[in-house]
């Protein structure tokens, strides 16, 4: 009971000492957690800039006496800035711009030119109160002695861009939510004068003396549960309502509250310059290289779609560093040929930079995220060093240049981090849920505390700040998962998802014609007409959009399929690939032992096909079809880059090898050229050609073509490679959960050749009372000796079975086949009166 007793006093004269202090901790701790990094950085203000590229323009060369008469140390840098293709003439203490269309110098930019340039940026729609030249930067900005336009709006966060004088280009924006964030960032490091030093001495105390209270509070929670009697268990007085409050709280959040402080008194002790590793690192260590005036033509002449080219020196050679829409690159200043640095450069370039006590010791080219280098662009190079912080260096490495370096000071920083901000997978995300929950806890510990010290030790004085949160877009998904991303005002939510790394599947380049994009979010939002063709009125109301169409004018709530979310690329190997028709050949991939793939029928996958030829006349054929083949003139199919097509499984969950590996099963019919003069289908024709033990690439599963668990009857109508999603659909109801549901299967094919898996539904239909199938041919003079049903399916369905049918509203129609069919078919059954409810397809014609 002494050592209790003992405990209970420190805990008390600790928390008078940092109560405070720790009620600052976590209020600033939560309105950091709950108002998103995104906002606070203002990047809400900025509408997305288009991507021009320097060949729209009739460039000229920089004028060679211009050029020549610029000190050695110049640079000479090309882009397109406000839509004005720009050479900026870099020295170290100026800035020279010159029109690179007209070649006349351009004065600096006045106050009209700053109005213009900051209605380009800014993504609101208030109007600017003011604009000046301030004489050097604000405290905000960091106080430099240098000049710059600030541009102010009269919205209610006083939201303010700053543009630089010398080149007209956006340098910052800050907003009330920044300065708001700056402010208690000041009062949560104890930093009241720069606001960066995370090692003062008050801050130390401070931490130091938190991480004892929140040690002897936790202490004395394993007491204040043993035993409680039964008179105060029904007391109900005010302080004993709020201890028992901020017992229970302490419970919950008490562990989380010492690794705050513990967190925290680490980040006050590790030397801020050792985890930024700025003192083991130089810059500017070679000299310059200011270019000739023709070079930078040249260079735009022969590759495409370059945004902006650098003049530079790297390993004492000129080079040119050149951004493209796609990729950065460096270029031989001689002869403009790319350069390709291997480990002998990365090595020279990284001992230049290091100015540590150590030599290298490891050099490796990485080119997946790690814990280490997630803030970096992959590719990389990273070099290790042996000196006392087993420094690594990292190297961009298409060009060279220095990204960072990591100590072993950063990497215990980077654990404490972890621990700080709770985010344990990626170690990124300070606006999780999780932090967020336990810091809104801490919040009522804390006021909690702070209230029962006014009871112990009389009047104290304590301020609690409003917390502020903004959300634009939460993601979340069926499985549980939350986050919070930004949109910017007007943008497509395909297209901010995709910035985000959430990236819906897609064949139409975003027209709105695959339906593959597919959310949930408020049915209140707006419907287009592409939503209005993919989409029954049911659906529309229960919130279906296709993400390429929707515009987001407000904050949303997105329902994604945790496919999506968790969506991993898999390796697979070809078990097989038959021939099933003249066209249609039947693919079986086997997944990895380790994978875990769990998907449900009428879902589909993205086959990732590599860039490359493919020789269709090197098709093995089978004879039965070889009379067919020989009649089409198929070209060799060219793809210049990665593309992605989706294809559904054919087969039901769960069917594996006989060495235990997942099995895939899919469709692939070849499409064939328009006239003899184009070329056969891309993806089919990589596809058609694959043979065992080749490698493809999938990623997924997706879709949202699936069964309706109800007692209705199930009639499926297909056509042509369609025939996948409902074969696995059947299967799984048939074979796999054994359901005692009605189903019919209705197939449509052009001519006998083209019917497949006759056998297994003949099968089906002989061990199964509740499933029938039903063929129809539709090319007359094809029918031969065909003895079933001639004509269009959707024709006979209606003859043969729905026009008698005596209770169609209780059916549940599942349609995939092509376009033309899929339209025939909902006409047909919307003619019917076929609750559009109970209709469910899958256009992959689009």
């Amino acid at each position: 009971m002494q050592l209790v007793s003992r405990f209970r006093k420190y805990h008390k004269w600790l928390a008078l000492i940092i109560g405070v202090q720790a009620l600052i901790w976590v209020v600033s701790g939560l309105y950091m957690t709950a108002v998103h990094i995104d906002f606070v950085h203002g990047d809400h203000l900025v509408k997305p800039q288009k991507k021009i590229v320097l060949s729209e323009f009739n460039i000229r060369p920089l004028p060679a006496k211009l050029l020549s008469s610029k000190k050695p140390e110049t640079t000479v840098h090309l882009s397109v800035l406000n839509g004005i293709p720009v050479y900026l003439i870099k020295s170290k203490n100026k800035v020279v711009r010159v029109n690179a269309v007209t070649q006349k110098i351009m004065p600096p930019p006045d106050t009209a030119n700053i109005k213009q340039i900051a209605s380009r940026y800014y993504a609101g729609k208030n109007k600017i109160v003011d604009i000046q030249l301030l004489p050097r930067y604000p405290s905000e900005l960091g106080g430099s002695k240098k000049p710059i336009w600030q541009v102010q709006y009269d919205d209610w966060l006083d939201s303010t861009l700053y543009i630089l004088p010398e080149t007209g280009q956006l340098r910052s924006k800050r907003s009330d939510l920044w300065r708001w964030f700056d402010f208690l960032w000041m009062l949560h490091i104890m930093d009241y004068s720069d606001r960066v030093d995370t090692n003062n001495t008050l801050l130390r105390f401070a931490s130091a003396t938190g991480l004892l209270m929140a040690l002897c509070g936790f202490g004395l929670l394993f007491y204040s549960f043993k035993k409680v009697s039964a008179s105060n268990s029904f007391r109900s007085s005010a302080p004993l309502i709020v201890r028992r409050v901020h017992k229970w709280l302490a419970l919950f959040v008490g562990l989380q509250l010492v690794i705050w402080m513990l967190s925290g008194f680490s980040f006050s002790l590790i030397d801020k310059d050792k985890i930024s590793g700025g003192k083991l690192v130089q810059f500017n260590q070679s000299s310059i290289w200011s270019g000739r005036a023709d070079d930078l033509l040249n260079i735009i002449k022969r590759y495409a779609a370059i945004q902006s080219i650098d003049s530079e020196t790297l390993l004492e050679k000129p080079i040119y560093r050149v951004k493209t829409l796609k990729n950065t690159f460096i270029v031989n200043a001689d002869n403009f040929n790319k350069i390709v640095l291997d480990d002998a450069d990365i090595r020279n370039i990284a001992e230049k930079h290091f100015v540590g006590k150590g030599a290298v010791i490891n050099l490796a080219k990485e080119k997946h995220k790690t814990l280490e280098n997630r803030k970096f662009p992959l590719p990389l190079w990273r070099v290790d060093f042996t000196d006392d912080e087993n420094s690594s260096l990292y190297f961009k490495a298409n060009t060279g240049q220095f990204v960072g370096i990591k100590t072993d000071s950063w990497r215990l920083f980077d654990i404490f981090w972890m621990l700080h901000i709770m985010d344990y997978t990626e170690r990124d995300d300070m606006n999780n849920a999780l932090v967020i929950f336990i810091a809104s806890l801490s919040c009522f510990i804390a006021i909690s505390g702070i209230w029962l010290l006014f009871i112990a030790f009389s009047k104290t004085d304590f301020n609690l700040m409003a917390r502020f949160k903004r959300v634009p877009v939460v993601i979340h998904s069926e499985s549980g998962f939350n986050s919070e991303i930004f949109a910017i005002k007007n943008s497509r939510l395909m297209d901010t998802l995709a910035q985000s790394g959430y990236q819906l599947p897609s064949n139409c380049g975003g027209g709105g014609v695959c339906g593959l994009c597919k959310v949930k979010v408020d049915a209140t939002l707006p419907v287009s007409a592409s939503d209005k063709n993919m989409f029954n009125p049911q659906q529309l109301d229960d919130g279906m959009r296709l993400a390429c169409q929707l515009s987001l004018t407000e904050g949303v709530e997105v329902e994604l399929p945790a496919s999506v979310l968790h969506q991993q690329l898999i390796s697979c190997k070809v078990l097989s690939n038959k021939f099933k028709t003249p066209l249609i050949k039947e693919l079986i991939l086997a997944l990895p032992v380790e994978t875990h793939f769990e998907f449900k029928p009428g879902e589909y996958v993205l086959f990732h096909i590599p860039p490359g030829v493919t020789q269709l006349d090197k098709t093995e054929v089978p004879e039965q079809y070889q009379s067919i083949w020989s009649t089409l003139e198929l070209n060799q199919s060219r793809r210049t880059e990665t593309i992605t097509r989706a294809y559904s499984m054919a087969n039901p969950p769960g069917v594996l090898t006989h060495d235990r590996h997942q099995q895939l099963v899919f469709t692939i019919r070849l499409s064939l050229p328009e006239n003899p003069s184009t070329e056969p289908g891309k993806a089919s024709s990589f596809l058609f050609m694959l043979k065992p033990n080749d490698s493809l690439n999938i990623s997924g599963p997706f879709g949202h073509f699936h069964a309706v668990e109800n007692t209705h009857e199930m009639i499926f109508i297909g056509g042509g490679a369609g025939m996948a999603p409902l074969r696995a659909h059947i299967l799984y109801q048939l074979e796999t959960i054994k359901t005692s549901r009605k189903i019919s299967f209705w197939y449509g094919a052009r001519n006998e050749k083209e019917i497949f898996y006759k056998d297994s539904f003949d099968n089906l239909q002989s061990q199964h009372p509740n499933f029938s199938w039903n063929v129809a041919i539709s090319d007359s003079d094809d029918s031969g000796n065909w003895s079933g049903y001639k004509g269009m399916i959707h024709e006979i369905l209606a003859k043969h079975y729905l026009n008698s049918h005596a209770n169609i509203s209780e059916c549940d129609c599942y349609i995939c086949g092509p376009s033309a069919m899929n339209r025939a078919v909902l006409s047909l059954l919307s003619d019917l009166g076929v609750p559009e409810s109970n209709i469910h397809i899958d256009d992959f014609g689009g």
